[in-house]
């Protein structure tokens, strides 16, 4: 998908080959987990869709761990083996989790006929509303600005999962309800103030080359050619 565009800078690429770019230098350090933190949002509807199979196809071959953040429900059945929504936060915490039993591959020009697909976005969507809409009863008019220190925000608290080798999860939910936080955690990019993320039975303690992040915007170096800007990682991980 880069071939011709190897050369090019980043100024010179659309969108989505920008984001192709990103997606190809996380994996081309090899990592044991590839962490997507809402990186087809922002793209037009027939991009995203490209980048979504894309992203399906290079999971189906290398069974790669993949933790996708999305509030895109057809997104998340489409990709993933299992569904599990954040429930808004402050001390935000994981709800009920949704297995999608879809054979593979799938074909999103059946989303509106097959009966399993249209169960799984019913109910993954009835439970986001209601979980949003109990969030909206508990809040109050917000008062006047008081510039009193309260301590340290509590984002997500109290949750607990378990991601097999080779399973591709994705975690849904409404935006700010800290999607990110969870993602940024696992990769070691914010500090855990109690408990731990775990990998292959070592504690995640910083940010590493097996853990590999794509964002919702593509951070790319402006005066790299694509090539170079994917050859970044390798060169970092493996001198």
């Amino acid at each position: 998908s880069l071939s011709h565009a190897v050369d090019r800078r980043p100024a010179d690429l659309s969108g989505g080959m920008r984001q192709r770019v990103a997606v190809a230098r996380s994996l081309a350090m090899d990592p044991k987990i590839l962490l997507l933190d809402e990186p087809l949002s922002a793209l037009d509807a027939l991009t995203r869709a490209n980048l979504q199979d894309e992203i399906t196809d290079i999971w189906s071959r290398d069974r790669k761990t993949v933790v996708l953040i999305t509030n895109d429900v057809d997104e998340a059945i489409l990709l993933a083996d299992r569904i599990i929504p954040l429930n808004p936060g402050p001390n935000a915490t994981l709800g009920p989790s949704f297995k999608v039993d879809l054979p593979r591959p799938r074909d999103r020009t059946q989303m509106n006929h097959d009966e399993e697909f249209k169960r799984l976005r019913r109910d993954v969507t009835a439970y986001l509303m209601d979980v949003g809409i109990a969030k909206k009863k508990e809040e109050v008019d917000p008062p006047l600005p008081d510039v009193v220190p309260k301590g340290p925000l509590t984002v997500v608290e109290g949750f607990d999962i378990k991601i097999k080798k080779g399973e591709f999860v994705s975690i849904i939910g409404h935006s700010g309800c800290g999607k990110s936080t969870v993602l940024t955690m696992t990769a070691g990019l914010n500090e855990i103030s109690r408990g731990g993320v775990i990998l292959d039975n070592r504690e995640v303690a910083a940010a590493g080359p097996d853990r590999a992040v794509v964002f919702q915007a593509p951070s790319l170096f402006p005066w790299l050619t694509a090539k170079e800007n994917v050859a970044m990682g390798v060169h970092r991980v493996y001198p």
